[in-house]
């Protein structure tokens, strides 16, 4: 089990580094200098996380487990919608891979006990290989982000 303070600091480290995957849009100004901008979110991967959510509330931990992993292996380049103003319009996105991230450390012991179990030997594969190859060691925090190797991969990095 990973000591909670550890995870805490390299989770800490994660979200001050993927800060800048957050993008913000701000109310269009009134006048004739009215701009307005689209972002595409992307329907699939606001689906998943529906899903996700419907098997958090179950306690399918395993399901909800899959569907996250899916969505950071394959959607991570596309944005979610993270906040809406008062008329329901979004206002600011975020990074379908931090929003996964975020959601997967917010589960309880149960779910990442679950979590662990189906991804930590994956993780695990993928660290032993990894030597102390930057670019390894990153995929494998980004990818596996709450188990022990992720946490392995992160010292690591801290100390390259």
């Amino acid at each position: 089990m990973i000591p909670r303070r550890q995870l805490r600091a390299v989770s800490a480290a994660i979200l001050i580094a993927g800060a800048s995957a957050i993008s913000g849009a701000q109310p269009a100004p009134t006048g004739d200098s009215a701009q307005q901008v689209f972002v595409h979110d992307s329907t699939d991967v606001t689906y998943k996380f529906a899903l996700a959510d419907r098997m958090e509330h179950l306690r399918q931990w395993d399901t909800a487990a899959d569907t996250l992993q899916e969505i950071i292996e394959k959607y991570s380049d596309r944005v979610v919608v993270k906040e809406k103003n008062q008329s329901g319009l979004p206002v600011q996105y975020i990074g379908a891979l931090w929003a996964a991230q975020a959601r997967l450390a917010q589960w309880p012991a149960e779910g990442l006990a679950s979590y662990r179990l189906k991804f930590e030997p994956k993780a695990d594969a993928l660290l032993k290989t990894a030597g102390e190859n930057p670019a390894d060691l990153h995929r494998i925090l980004t990818r596996y982000f709450v188990t022990k190797a992720a946490l392995l991969a992160g010292r690591r990095l801290i100390d390259h």
